[in-house]
């Protein structure tokens, strides 16, 4: 032995690699989830807009259906793979 001066790293360089892996991998998806949560948002508001015109009888742009679902799909698109980028293989 040499005196425990070895840390875990320089025994094992593939957990050096793993880790470095999943760093990447959370900052490479962090935007993701920023772009996800903007959407969303916005998915959000625009049904708060059309609620507010129905009971106000006021005449505002919204969005139709159609770009309504694409807002909600984008936005559980990007957070599904938000997670699946972030899941860590600890077992």
């Amino acid at each position: 032995m040499n005196g425990g001066s070895m840390n875990l790293s320089e025994l094992n360089p593939v957990l050096t690699e793993s880790s470095m892996g999943d760093q990447r991998s959370k900052l490479r998806a962090r935007p993701l989830l920023l772009v996800s949560t903007l959407l969303f948002i916005g998915y959000v508001s625009n049904i708060l807009l059309g609620m507010m015109a129905i009971q106000n009888a006021v005449e505002v742009s919204y969005l139709d259906d159609l770009w309504e679902f694409l807002l909600l799909f984008g936005s559980a698109i990007g957070f599904v793979v938000f997670i699946l980028l972030n899941e860590s293989d600890e077992t």
